[in-house]
């Protein structure tokens, strides 16, 4: 085989192992995101927490609030509770 010949062929393989480490990044890519993924999803499944219930002394409280002219956000603020569930509280009651 001559010289030019070797060098073509090393060349080839070179290229080939190149393109295939370029073909295991990409995937080891695409497993490092997909993991970050699943880390994030758990998370948030760990940190989510049941909706908090308001005693029937805070559903008074909470009354009075509005009555003063409070928003919903701002009394749901006060007792860490979404504006929708001071809704709901003011609905039931």
């Amino acid at each position: 085989m001559s010289k030019r010949k070797v060098q073509q062929s090393t060349k080839n393989q070179v290229i080939r192992e190149n393109d295939k480490l370029r073909q295991e990044n990409m995937q080891l890519r695409q497993e490092n995101n997909d993991l970050k993924i699943q880390l994030a999803e758990r998370k948030l499944r760990e940190n989510f927490k049941k909706p908090k219930k308001l005693s029937g002394e805070d559903v008074e409280r909470v009354k009075e609030m509005r009555k003063e002219g409070r928003t919903n956000s701002k009394i749901g603020e006060q007792f860490g509770v979404t504006e929708g569930t001071i809704r709901n509280y003011l609905k039931m009651s």
